[in-house]
């Protein structure tokens, strides 16, 4: 760091005679420095002392500098500084970043702010730029999966992301850029109301918000109309609003009425399936034995990682197994389950 303390002690004018040889230091550095921190402050002191200078050394910087924390800079100052020769090097960045995440220039920015989030996060500084993209999935189930950072791009658009454990408070704004954004994971987050950047996602089809800190939910189909799965396990909801019902019946339950199930009692079906997470599994005599059994081998469901419902032949619910009902972190019981009138076991 000795570099460090000479730059403290250059003190000039830049029409000294030594200014030139004050620069060729600072050029050196920017360019050829093994420590990131050295190559970060030459470029300030390049940007501003030398701006008539700078343009090709900083040029050279956003183009081939491996550091995220070094770039970051560079934009920062460059826009604080008001000088439209520095405009081309704004655009030099856009260009980096759009050819680094292979996403369009706003998409870029959103997953190289969340690059640096990372590196801070971990305490990687002497991460490079483009590491986040070992994190671009090749499928949309493995995208959602786990927790961590992943994301899925396609045709240079982010169209799923998985900010599963993530800190709220470290989510970039610039997350609102998604335009093509259909999946996303926002669970274990801490969101104790609904995040307002989820609104911006006009073409998101399915948002996992489990084991958050939810007692309420607006209704999310106003601003999201392709909506067709949401998640809401593990949230303390003190009670179902006729939003979340009329979603399930209009959304959900058509897949319980390809399953046999009778029209009106398929949305509550569906409406389980929100609040435990997954899709409920018709249970079978012969496969499903499990479902049969006494009580106490229910318990059994949730280490299978099954939930289940049987009906009859018309296509009553007779029977739904969620293993324990305390599964659904709710504070009150799903009245709607009160008007299937067939339903013998609820466990």
């Amino acid at each position: 760091m000795k570099c460090l303390e000479l730059f403290d002690k250059l003190d000039f004018d830049t029409n000294d005679v030594n200014a030139n040889k004050i620069y060729k230091i600072y050029e050196y550095s920017l360019i050829s420095d093994d420590n990131w921190i050295v190559r970060l402050t030459a470029a300030k002191k390049i940007i501003q002392n030398f701006y008539k200078e700078s343009i090709i050394p900083l040029k050279w910087a956003i183009q081939h500098d491996k550091s995220p924390f070094v770039l970051k800079t560079l934009n920062d100052l460059l826009n604080d500084v008001d000088q439209q020769e520095f405009n081309i090097l704004l655009e030099e960045i856009n260009v980096r970043l759009k050819n680094t995440y292979n996403v369009v220039p706003k998409e870029a920015r959103f997953l190289f702010e969340l690059e640096l989030k990372h590196a801070e996060t971990e305490e990687a500084f002497d991460t490079k730029i483009g590491t986040l993209n070992q994190k671009n999935m090749t499928s949309i189930d493995e995208t959602l999966f786990g927790d961590g950072i992943r994301f899925k791009i396609s045709n240079s658009h982010v169209i799923a992301l998985n900010l599963s454990g993530w800190k709220k408070e470290d989510i970039p704004l610039s997350i609102r850029s998604l335009s093509r954004l259909k999946h996303l994971n926002l669970g274990k987050i801490g969101f104790e109301e609904i995040p307002n950047f989820i609104y911006s996602f006009s073409q998101l089809e399915s948002l996992n918000l489990k084991k958050n800190k939810l007692t309420s939910t607006p209704n999310l189909t106003k601003e999201l109309k392709s909506l067709v799965n949401l998640n809401l396990k593990g949230n303390p909801i003190t009670g179902i609003p006729d939003w979340l019902f009329n979603f399930s019946r209009e959304r959900l339950s058509f897949k319980y009425i390809e399953e046999g199930v009778k029209e009106d009692e398929a949305p509550i079906l569906g409406l389980l399936e929100i609040l435990v997470g997954e899709k409920l599994k018709k249970a079978n005599k012969k496969e499903d034995w499990v479902v049969y059994c006494k009580a106490w081998l229910y318990r059994l469901c949730y280490c299978c990682g099954a939930r289940y419902y049987t009906i009859n032949n018309e296509g009553h619910v007779l029977g739904i197994y969620l293993s324990v009902r305390k599964n659904l972190y709710q504070k009150s019981f799903p009245e709607h389950i009160k008007s299937l009138k067939f339903l013998k076991e609820y466990c």
